[in-house]
């Protein structure tokens, strides 16, 4: 019945699951399954909640074994049965020329009605769609309850006084793609030149272990850098104009400025690393040279870190 009904209606359909893939109790249930479908009127949506048992079969993998009548929207129905893993309920309402879909997994009966509940005060006042909701929300690994260290971070954006352009948070990372960082968090340059900042939160052993790396001494470790100790909240920064690979380290040094500045920001429980080469070339100068790549405005970095 469903591809005669959507290939004559052709509706708008929006779909999401959420997985809990964290330790611990989820807050409704480990898997919760959402869908809205769009038709061009209410006939159309009579149509598909006429068909209300094959469209939760069809959105959530939810086998219909059981229906009650709810009082929701235009007309609903709470159902349960199987899933594709576990026993799972939904509900399944029209409002207008919408027909919704909310199904959790395992199933629990009063969880779908709340997040229904929710969902119905959204189509029935909906609302500006945030900056979140338009695209991946970069905070979202953060919030990982099993994250026991504190994160060192510049908020979601940061705008400095001065001709230094805003930073923007593009990308956390747990754990982190590079040699051993608990935490990576990478901040996109607005303005003209396109470049990132990162902070890279280490526990204090790991961080010992990686300095004692080459790429763990790249441009600090140098008789060429120049260190500056820097006081801060909670701790000391130490920050070093150097210069990028290959890493001099004996004299002379090269005739030109420091090309590359980063930082070591030291507190009780981590240590957090200001713009790290993450590799030899990635210690190279840039020719394109980031507006973030000076001692002022590393200096303003360290200053500015708070706990999230």
């Amino acid at each position: 019945m469903l591809k005669p009904l959507f290939a004559e209606e052709r509706p708008d359909a929006c779909f999401s699951e959420l997985q809990w893939v964290w330790k611990g109790d989820p807050p409704y249930s480990r898997t919760v399954t959402s869908a809205a479908y769009v038709f061009e009127d209410e006939d159309g949506a009579r149509r598909a909640y006429e068909a209300r048992e094959e469209i939760a079969l069809f959105t959530a993998s939810l086998g219909v074994r059981e229906q009650e009548a709810l009082d929701l929207g235009d007309e609903a129905e709470l159902v349960r049965g199987t899933g594709l893993n576990n026993p799972a309920s939904g509900i399944v309402w029209r409002e207008g020329n919408v027909l919704a879909v909310v199904a959790v997994e395992p199933g629990n009966n009063d969880a779908a009605r709340e997040l229904a509940a929710m969902q119905q005060e959204r189509l029935e006042h909906p609302a500006e769609p945030s900056p979140q909701e338009l695209g991946n929300d970069p905070e979202l690994e953060l919030d990982d309850p099993t994250l026991a260290l504190p994160v060192h971070w510049l908020g979601r954006t940061f705008d400095p006084p001065g001709d230094l352009p805003p930073l923007e948070l593009e990308l956390a990372s747990v754990g982190g793609p590079g040699p051993g960082q608990s935490v990576q968090l990478w901040y996109r340059v607005g303005g003209d030149v396109p470049d990132t900042a990162t902070l890279d939160t280490w526990e204090p052993e790991a961080w010992e272990r990686f300095q004692r790396t080459r790429l763990g001494r790249l441009v600090w470790d140098s008789p060429c850098a120049r260190k500056k100790i820097v006081p801060v909240e909670g701790g000391r920064a130490e920050i070093f104009e150097g210069y990028g690979a290959p890493n001099p380290v004996e004299q002379p040094c090269p005739d030109r400025p420091p090309d590359r500045v980063l930082a070591h920001v030291y507190y009780d429980d981590v240590v957090v690393a200001v713009n790290m080469p993450y590799c030899y070339e990635c210690a190279r100068p840039d020719p394109r040279r980031s507006p973030y790549q000076t001692l002022k405005a590393t200096e303003t970095i360290v200053r500015a870190l708070s706990v999230r």
